[in-house]
């Protein structure tokens, strides 16, 4: 994420504004979604060979463009109690540079998708993802936004 909002900076995708805009908008996120939500099972009444049947309610929350959408999803820590937002950024394959409609990528096969002024919102959408995700997700956003707002083009290198 550094990356991308460096060069976001630097390509001028986004500007000092947004960049203020957005550390408003992580310092006013109240209560995260790790913290609010649940994962949920209820039974269906069902068995299978003696087993009964439960079916888990996950919540998922979608953020909708017409190139790209970004989900967050709550899901089981792998090694730990309890649950952790998880944030995807999903490109629609029709946008990505390369044919891959249709067919399989084949092994080493890049595609590429290019960030510019027109679609720059897909920086900021997955910036507010991560800083209502999680405390900490939250956190590594604010720092990350003041640091690279406040650091000149040719000073910062990541």
């Amino acid at each position: 994420m550094a990356e991308i909002l460096y060069y976001a900076k630097n390509l001028e995708i986004m500007n000092q504004k947004n960049f203020e805009e957005l550390i408003e908008f992580v310092e006013n996120v109240g209560e995260t979604i790790e913290e609010s939500e649940n994962i949920g099972r209820e039974p269906t009444g069902e068995e299978f060979y003696g087993f009964k049947r439960f079916e888990e309610k996950v919540p998922v929350f979608i953020k909708s463009d017409r190139e790209y959408f970004v989900e967050i999803a709550l899901k089981h820590k792998q090694k730990a109690v309890g649950y952790q937002s998880m944030v995807f950024l999903c490109i629609w394959v029709k946008n990505l540079e390369g044919n891959l409609i249709g067919r399989t990528a084949r092994p080493k096969e890049f595609a590429k998708f290019r960030i510019t002024k027109k679609n720059g919102k897909i920086v900021e959408d997955v910036v507010k993802a991560f800083a209502i995700a999680s405390k900490q997700h939250n956190e590594d956003m604010r720092v990350l936004l003041k640091v690279i707002k406040d650091v000149d083009k040719e000073r910062i290198r990541i």
